[in-house]
């Protein structure tokens, strides 16, 4: 198909014709790889989740760009963590550093870092906290509320500011010592 393509892109005089096979081209490719919808109604305007707009806040208190961890951490829980692409669309609002990140693809340690991470409030998931450099960690609204509050109450008794959000979501500024 890509000679084809190429047989037909040469044969184009104008660069406007070449243009616009490109953007079919393009368009095709995403219709086909594409297997699932991005979790968007479009009866509804897009806002970003208060994770996210609490970071923005934030960054601009201190000064510099931080990093966040987002949980739940989807690609444990879902075979195509389409829910992880939420985070990263979400992250424009504010361009901080993500722990979490949506590709397809995963670096080497990516799993095991995940695995270890989803662990916390473990020793060794903190320890790799400190390790990335993580500044926020967004306990959103699909993360269990059990769960919320057992990570909101642990990283409070430890120093950490710990701020409700609307939707049940919680923002933590990880210092624990």
């Amino acid at each position: 198909s890509c000679l084809g393509l190429q047989f037909l892109y040469l044969r184009l005089k104008h660069s406007w014709q070449r243009v616009a096979l490109t953007v079919a081209v393009c368009a095709l490719f995403l219709l086909e790889v594409y297997p699932v919808k991005l979790p968007f109604n479009p009866g509804s305007p897009y806002r970003p989740s208060p994770v996210d707009r609490f970071v923005k806040e934030y960054q601009k208190e201190i000064g510099r760009r931080v990093a966040v961890l987002h949980m739940p951490m989807y690609n444990l829980i879902q075979s195509y963590p389409v829910s992880d692409a939420t985070y990263m669309i979400d992250s424009t609002l504010h361009w901080a550093h993500i722990v979490n990140g949506f590709s397809g693809e995963y670096p080497a340690d990516y799993r095991e870092n995940t695995r270890i991470l989803d662990a916390v409030p473990d020793q060794k998931a903190l320890d790799k906290l400190r390790e990335l450099g993580v500044d926020v960690i967004g306990l959103h609204a699909a993360l269990p509320e059990g769960r919320r509050q057992e990570l909101s109450a642990f990283f409070k008794a430890r120093g950490s500011e710990v701020r409700d959000l609307e939707n049940g979501e919680v923002a933590v500024v990880f210092r624990v010592d």
